[in-house]
């Protein structure tokens, strides 16, 4: 096991900075860790709503254009009750 609490600090400082970020690595890296431990990190924090969602199996057509993508999604979010999404509201 390696210690990520460093970098997981770091995006958590960028999230409530209100910046942009971008979890990119191979297989077997972490990505999913890190992404439930960043939903962790703002369970029962009323700032954030965290919705946990993949785009796997959505097909290639959403992707084609935002009027093709934001209602798919939206969807997907109301169909999914278990759908991380991190909104600041």
């Amino acid at each position: 096991m390696v210690d990520t609490s460093a970098k997981l600090k770091q995006i958590l400082k960028l999230i409530e900075d209100g910046e942009y970020f971008v979890i990119n690595h191979p297989r077997q890296f972490g990505k999913t860790t890190t992404l439930l431990n960043i939903e962790k990190a703002f369970a029962g924090n009323k700032d954030y709503l965290v919705i946990n969602i993949s785009f796997e199996g959505m097909g290639d057509e959403i992707f084609e254009s935002p009027k093709s993508f934001c209602p798919a999604v939206l969807q997907y979010i109301i169909n999914n009750k278990s759908c991380i999404y991190l909104w600041n509201y």
